[in-house]
């Protein structure tokens, strides 16, 4: 299988959403499997003295494609899409004779476009635990299987920075997170992953 990002314009995601899956259903004819990802997450907001639940987008401006077929010989029929400003370059190689383009998704951005497929592009929050000036631990969530590190916790708006070392094309992102304090933890509540994230 084959990931890729696409740039387009902020707040034209879920449009431009539509068009590739329009285009692309015609281009390829439904004999590969294709599919776009509009990443969100997922998190309550307190309005007043109510918490009301909100969606909004992870990475503005990006989307992103997991695809049976390799999609390099189609990058100009993205950039003809309207507010689509094609797939965005992982790598390039100059020689003296030659010059490659790469758009496959590699290394730390292809572990975090999988990540995002594997729950569906609606980032949800963790739960974690924290120990005052030592780790974050993620009990369990999105984060439990998320391959990177943790590097600020903002305990008032209840979210985590996570960072892909030498990404090129993700660094930093936020995501919501549930704050719990080990001894409220329930002995008895199945753990689905843990494991300690230095910041």
């Amino acid at each position: 299988m084959n990931y890729y990002c696409v740039a387009c314009k902020v707040s034209k995601e879920a449009k431009v959403k539509t068009d590739i899956e329009q285009n692309f259903s015609r281009i390829l004819r439904s004999d590969f499997y294709f599919h776009v990802l509009f990443p969100s997450k997922q998190y309550k907001v307190k309005k007043g003295k109510v918490f009301i639940e909100v969606c909004k987008p992870i990475t503005p401006g990006y989307l992103f494609i997991k695809s049976e077929k390799q999609l390099e010989e189609y990058s100009i029929d993205f950039k003809r899409i309207t507010n689509c400003y094609g797939l965005v370059e992982s790598q390039k190689t100059n020689n003296s004779k030659e010059k490659s383009i790469f758009y496959k998704l590699y290394r730390e951005d292809l572990a975090y476009a999988s990540w995002v497929f594997s729950h569906n592009g609606l980032i949800t929050p963790s739960k974690i635990t924290l120990e005052v000036g030592t780790c974050v631990n993620v009990i369990s969530g999105p984060l439990a299987t998320f391959n990177g590190q943790i590097i600020k916790v903002d305990k008032r708006n209840n979210k985590v920075c996570i960072f892909s070392e030498n990404s090129g094309t993700l660094q930093k992102v936020w995501v919501p997170v549930e704050i719990v304090r080990k001894e409220d933890l329930d002995s008895n509540s199945e753990i689905l992953k843990a494991f300690s994230k230095v910041y």
